[in-house]
């Protein structure tokens, strides 16, 4: 029968040998599966942020260069509009030559990315100030028809001084320009497409507003000439990845802006002539493919190989009246997951070194293991053999051996008095491992709230030790409640600090939701209960709190000696400092963007500002959460909590006192608001002396 069986099962091995080989196999297993799970999870979140940074580059350019070229445009309209009362005649324009040229120099020199800055007339008339390729003041005087047109250049230092000058018969004609008859027909600023100015040779974009006296005729035209240099410099500067890059183009696949300010103009192979770079000139295929697969498909993201390399790619168009330009942003895949493949890499030498070392455990162990059951099956042979009398006990740990050698002791006993009678005896064996419980948890998108209370060490110098420890565990008791009411999962109190998170150990739909629902009613039971605290000679206690939504890692974190279920992670860190930022505002509670976005609907919010909680971290978005939107609260609180938020946003848009103008309004309304004194404050500083563009919060 045993000689069938070992047919059936093949060629039989030592048990050591046997344990070590599933065991080895049951670690290589886990080791590929963990390494899988951890690629595939990493490169969705790789795309998905592939897909957020290529989003916040491109909203970063847009904005940027809608900034820069909205200067020139104020310029324009601005001038126009002073310049209708100095031009009353066919002469006004050269006669009050000199009053123009230094108005016009004064705006060039406020604006050095400015080119050159001129005024054309319905006569031919032309004055103009000039930065490159030399500074200089001109002039073309057709005022006179019964005269010859002539041309004036003189050429002048930094400080306006006169240091040559040239006269000629002019060649130009302002009128014949598209610019000036576009003007005429628009009657408000019109922009030109980019093209390469004439003396300067670099690329740039003209900009003009007509000048129109009482009767609505066009008696001039303001034109500003702005080179796109600097929005190629700002490109430059931003961070895409190690290899990828950004830049503009427009609608005829002309390269409006590029990292490589070399690469803005070309000479063309016809005329020999400076023109606009277009899009087939830059030699970059993964450039071209990512523009022409946004035109086959219209998707903002795509992906596609070139040459056998692949590239992440976004097309974003801008969104301004009269620039058919989009931000093209190429990414290499590779770029993105490097850090994946590196991680990877670090993973599988971890884990062969953690598979070395518990080889060597299990060796040790199924050595002293096999041991043991060697000496059961000698036993059991003895038995077999019915050499009962060699049969010696065996010592182990092993609760199965212990049974086994139990049994056979008992058995052996029963022998000696039936060994006359008992022909063989039946061979038992059990093997049977356990495993150890083990740290170990896994990456999950979680709500964290952290809560502290304000001026605690106050507090605690108030109070004797053992009153201090008894009020503050009435004020945990209390918040801890509401989160377990909310179903929160309690991290752990760290001195006057609780740490709680929403979404695990049990998955949790709308945890943001539940996590401020938790933050609100903890305010009221705070406001409800400080004055029972006071009436009995207790300090009031007075909670922040901060709330965000993003990934951490949760599990059994610990010893061998003690585990706790927790979290860690970057997303902590990072509520606490929000949590912080509460002194700063004057507020309660605070949430991170993330959060509001999935909870605007639900709470009342008030936009804060750009923050930077960690001069290491990038600028981020804030709210106050205020209050439950089926909670019915004022016009005037409604009203309160936008144009705040409004006033916050021209704040950092540059126009701080346009801000301050709308947040001391809202503030008279409302005196007794902290946050709208904070950001009283704050415009008072933008528009003081001690700072001349104060708009994020460092």
């Amino acid at each position: 029968m045993l000689n069938d069986l070992r047919g059936v099962f093949g060629k039989t091995q030592k048990f050591q040998f046997v344990l070590i080989k599933y065991f080895l196999a049951l670690i290589l297993m886990v080791i590929v599966a963990l390494t899988s799970v951890f690629y595939f999870g990493s490169t969705k979140m790789v795309y998905d942020l592939a897909d957020r940074l290529t989003a916040k580059v491109s909203q970063g350019i847009i904005q940027e260069t809608d900034r820069f070229l909205d200067k020139p445009a104020t310029y324009s309209k601005v001038a126009a509009n002073f310049l209708s009362d100095i031009i009353v005649d066919e002469a006004s324009a050269v006669e009050n030559r000199e009053l123009i040229w230094r108005y016009m120099w004064q705006f060039m020199a406020a604006t050095p990315a400015m080119q050159s800055f001129f005024l054309a007339d319905p006569q031919g008339s032309y004055i103009q100030v000039r930065r490159t390729p030399r500074l200089a003041t001109r002039y073309i005087d057709r005022s006179n028809t019964g005269e010859e047109p002539s041309e004036h250049w003189l050429y002048r230092d930094e400080n306006y001084a006169l240091v040559g000058e040239k006269t000629k018969v002019p060649t130009f004609d302002p009128r014949t320009r598209p610019w000036y008859e576009m003007t005429k027909t628009v009657k408000q600023n019109y922009w030109t497409d980019a093209y390469v100015f004439t003396t300067a040779q670099t690329s740039g974009i003209s900009v003009t507003y007509p000048i129109v006296n009482a009767a609505g005729e066009l008696v001039g035209v303001v034109c500003v000439n702005t080179p796109l240099s600097s929005i190629s410099k700002f490109i430059s500067q931003q961070e895409v990845s190690e290899n990828g890059y950004a830049f503009i183009v427009d609608e005829d696949e002309k390269v409006i802006a590029y990292p490589d300010l070399q690469k803005l103009t070309v000479k063309d192979k016809n005329t020999g002539k400076l023109r606009l770079t277009a899009l087939s000139d830059l030699g970059s295929e993964a450039a071209i493919e990512a523009y022409r697969i946004h035109i086959k498909t219209g998707d903002r993201i795509n992906h596609f190989k070139v040459a056998g390399e692949e590239f992440i790619s976004s097309v974003v168009p801008f969104s301004s009246t009269g620039r058919n330009w989009k931000v093209v942003v190429v990414i290499p895949k590779e770029d993105l997951l490097a850090t994946v493949y590196e991680t990877i890499f670090d993973s599988l030498v971890a884990g062969a070194i953690i598979a070395m070392l518990a080889l060597i455990a299990i060796v040790y162990l199924s050595r002293r293991i096999s041991a043991q059951i060697t000496q059961v099956s000698r036993q059991a042979k003895y038995i077999s053999e019915f050499a009962l009398d060699e049969v010696r006990g065996v010592s182990s740990d092993v609760q199965e051996i212990y049974d086994m050698n139990k049994s056979i002791m008992s058995s052996v006993e029963a022998l000696k008095v039936f060994r006359k009678f008992v022909p063989e005896q039946i061979v038992k064996k059990l093997i049977q491992s356990d495993e150890p419980a083990r740290a170990g948890g896994s990456v999950a998108e979680l709500t964290i709230m952290v809560t502290d209370i304000d001026d605690f060490s106050a507090i605690s110098r108030r109070m004797l030790p053992n009153d201090l420890l008894m009020h503050l565990s009435d004020y945990f008791d209390r918040v801890t409640r509401l989160i377990s009411m909310e179903r929160g999962t309690l991290d752990k109190y760290v001195g006057p600090s609780i740490l709680a998170f929403w979404g695990r150990p049990d998955p949790l739909e709308n945890a943001p939701h539940h996590a401020c629902e938790a933050a609100l009613k903890a305010v009221k039971m705070l406001a409800r209960a400080n004055p029972k605290w006071d009436q009995e000679g207790k300090p009031q206690m007075h909670a922040r709190f901060g709330i965000h939504t993003g990934p951490v890692s949760v599990g059994n974190i610990g010893s061998e000696e003690r585990l706790s279920y927790s979290i860690i992670g970057d997303n902590m860190t990072f509520t606490s400092r929000l949590q912080r930022l509460n002194a700063f505002f004057g507020t309660d509670i605070i949430i991170s963007a993330t959060t509001y976005e999935m909870v605007a609907e639900q709470f009342h919010c008030r936009f804060l500002g750009t923050a930077i909680p960690d001069h290491n971290m990038a600028g981020v978005e804030v709210y106050e959460l205020v209050a439950q939107r089926d909670r019915p609260i004022s016009n005037v609180e409604v009203n309160i909590l936008i144009e705040h938020g409004r006033a916050v946003r021209i704040l950092e848009a540059g126009d701080p006192t346009k801000a301050l103008q709308l947040a001391e309004r809202l503030l008279a309304s409302v005196p007794d608001d902290r946050p709208l004194h904070h950001l009283v404050e704050r415009c008072r500083l933008a528009v003081g002396p001690r700072s001349m563009a104060y708009t994020k919060l460092h």
